[in-house]
């Protein structure tokens, strides 16, 4: 019996645009490595995200970034963190309404 090729083995994972590869980068890298909150949810396994405050945090610490007519072109493919959409979200950390978009953490898609 022929042996399967390694990529036929793996559990399918959603092929991400590499706009949408990059900008969920350079999220991961503001929050863990520079202390930076951007998810508005009160809800385990959501992403609520402002664009433009993910824009202006990178910008703020140096990190190349997307223009938000780009991000806003490529988020809805968002594959791994599965765009769900957009509204305004009662904000975990401002007290305030904030528009975000929102995105399902990867763990809660199975």
């Amino acid at each position: 019996e022929p042996v399967p090729a390694l990529e036929d083995l793996r559990p399918l994972v959603p092929k991400e645009p590499p706009e949408v590869a990059t900008f969920w980068q350079q999220v991961d890298e503001l929050t863990k490595l520079h202390g930076v909150e951007l998810n508005h949810s009160r809800r385990a396994g959501l992403i609520a995200i402002n664009l433009q405050q993910v824009v202006q945090a990178a910008k703020d610490h140096g990190l190349p970034m997307q223009s938000l007519p780009v991000l806003r072109e490529h988020l809805r493919k968002s594959a791994v963190r599965k765009y769900l959409g957009s509204r305004a979200v009662n904000s975990a950390f401002e007290e305030k309404t904030v528009r975000c978009w929102l995105f399902a953490e990867p763990e809660q898609q199975a």
